[in-house]
């Protein structure tokens, strides 16, 4: 075979059909792969407190901004052409050094004087201080990769989607699916290395085609719909559902999290889900888009803000039948690896919805009357990152917060209603049609069917697990003794944990020594046990009885309890 015939079939290979259409999802694979690796190092080594995700949620959004913004001016540079390609050699290194920054991070960290640490914003500051050292110039680097072709691209105002939907899902796929295919048979930095080898070969397929790719300008002469374009007067409507967006995802985390197992990687399954939710966003808004209709259910607002207002308090109302799906599973599933997966997936379609409607909102684009073209993925990014921020920095309770979240969505559904001028004549119809969305995602708030105590308990206790498999009842169970770790706090001496105890006790331990006893039932248990020794005392000493009744047991203790 002649030497020249080589580099012809491999070129040959590299533009085909098939290799073209596989490489945004093998991109968005190692992307959702590296984000994985980088994201559970920092978490294994700082904690899951909030600020250290507040933090990590925030560097990550500033990432993307960082990258989406900047991508004109170094496409105009001398080297632009290079940057996607340097991105993916940036990404490996960056694999190969972060465990040795990790290392060097925590060593400063343990260098900050303890009076500073003391205040809550101050952890934050460092902390994000410290996502921003370590993860923005990766993150920045992945927004480059997932831009592709479309980084070289001049900004156009028809260019709808400059990132491939297709990265997009294979990322998502890849955080959600990390931690059972991988994390059960390598270790996290056997992931990295695996990721690293990956990104190597990335970069030398995109640097030997970086200059046989021709740059095609993806027009759309069919027209861009108007309810896709938004100007400076309804560009505020989107930061309101965008922040509102975000405030909702903490809920629901919360409301899933109670059925799945404290590991630390359901969050990945979760944000899997939304990344997963968003990429089906962009492809639902591509698919509208080639559609000349313009009715009310393409707007954007409108939807993100339904979905807002229902799917909390869906499940909210689906609580009880989740609980009872999931004792079947702990019956019937005896793989633990299977389980865990079946249960992964729960939390991915939790925040499936919501993802959909990040994409939506992200789908749209702003215009300023100067004609000046803003991204409005970005201004999103932050919107969503600051709800996540704020609603768990100010969380008074769920049954509030869902009050609230719902309340606000459908304000902002009726008031976006009334101001679309095109519906004027049937304002009253849309209204009465927004009350009955209303009443729908207010009636589960009066269900108390949000029990994480009973979830808890029937779910993780192996009394309980004992019991449902022996062919006990389901309405038995809540009521089966048990005694179980509820908490453990680092105190400045000792180690303080908590333990529920024939389900009316909760025993205080430092350093697994009884210091106390709180009773949550004070009918049926005592707050202590000396209690019931100084009433029980008389009873039996005392000649009489009766006259000890009379008198007074001396004690805090019930008489149904004495006696």
């Amino acid at each position: 075979m002649n030497s020249s015939a080589i580099p012809s079939v491999f070129n040959g290979l590299l533009n085909s059909r098939w290799i073209g259409r596989s490489r945004p999802w093998a991109a968005g694979v190692v992307c959702g792969t590296c984000l994985f690796v980088w994201s559970q190092q920092l978490l294994a080594s700082f904690g899951l407190s909030l600020p250290v995700t507040g933090a990590l949620t925030l560097t990550i959004a500033m990432g993307i901004t960082v990258g989406w913004s900047l991508r004109a001016w170094v496409n105009s540079q001398p080297m632009g052409k290079f940057v996607p390609a340097l991105a993916w050699l940036a990404i490996s290194v960056w694999t190969v050094g972060f465990p040795w920054m990790l290392t060097l991070s925590r060593a400063v960290f343990s260098r900050v004087p303890s009076s500073l640490l003391e205040v809550e914003a101050t952890v934050f500051a460092i902390l994000l201080v410290n996502s921003f050292v370590l993860l923005m110039v990766p993150m920045t680097a992945l927004t480059w990769i997932a831009l592709g072709r479309a980084f070289a691209q001049p900004q156009r105002s028809r260019d709808r989607f400059p990132v491939s939907i297709r990265l997009v899902l294979g990322c998502g796929l890849a955080l959600g699916t990390a931690p059972v295919l991988l994390a059960s048979w390598l270790s996290v930095e056997q992931i990295g290395h695996v990721v690293t080898c990956l990104a190597a070969v990335a970069f030398w397929f995109s640097v030997t085609q970086v200059n046989a790719e021709s740059e095609r300008c993806q027009s759309s002469s069919s027209g861009l719909l108007d309810v896709f374009i938004i100007n400076r007067q309804h560009f505020r409507w989107l930061a309101c559902a965008s922040l509102l967006t975000g405030a909702v995802i903490p809920l629901v985390s919360r409301q899933i999290l109670q059925f799945l197992p404290g590991s630390g990687f359901e969050f990945y399954s979760m944000f899997g889900g939304l990344v997963c939710g968003v990429a089906c966003g962009l492809a639902w808004s591509e698919a509208l888009l080639r559609k000349k209709d313009q009715s009310l259910r393409h707007d954007t607002i409108l939807s993100a803000s339904f979905i807002v207002a229902v799917w909390p308090a869906a499940l909210l109302a689906l609580e009880p039948l989740l609980l009872r799906w999931n004792l079947a599973l702990n019956a019937s599933l005896e793989t633990v690896p299977l389980l865990m997966a079946v249960r992964w997936l729960m939390g991915c379609l939790a925040l499936f919805p919501l993802g959909v409607a990040v994409g939506r909102l992200c789908s749209c684009r702003f215009r300023s009357k100067q004609e000046a073209e803003i991204v409005v993925p970005v201004a999103v990014m932050l919107c969503v990152a600051a709800g996540i921020v704020l609603m768990r920095s100010l969380w008074p309770s769920l049954g509030l917060t869902m009050l609230f979240t719902t309340a606000a969505a459908i304000t902002l559904t009726v008031v976006r209603l009334w101001k679309i001028e095109k519906l004027v004549l049937r304002r009253i119809d849309w209204i009465s049609g927004a009350i009955a969305v209303a009443l729908i995602g207010l009636l589960p708030l009066t269900i108390h069917s949000h029990r994480p105590d009973l979830t808890a308990k029937l779910l993780f206790s192996g009394q309980a697990f004992a019991a449902h498999n022996s062919g006990i009842q389901d309405e038995l169970l809540p009521h089966i003794d048990d005694n179980r770790l509820l908490t453990v706090r680092d105190g400045r001496d000792a180690v303080w944990t908590a333990w529920k105890y024939r389900g009316s006790q909760i025993h205080l331990r430092r350093d697994g020594i009884p210091a106390g006893i709180v009773s949550t039932n004070t009918q049926a248990c005592p707050q202590f046990p000396g209690d019931v020794v100084t009433a029980i005392a008389p009873l039996v000493v005392h000649p009489r009885p009766d006259r000890v009744l009379v008198v007074g047991l001396g004690s805090t203790a019930a008489v149904s309890t004495c006696l």
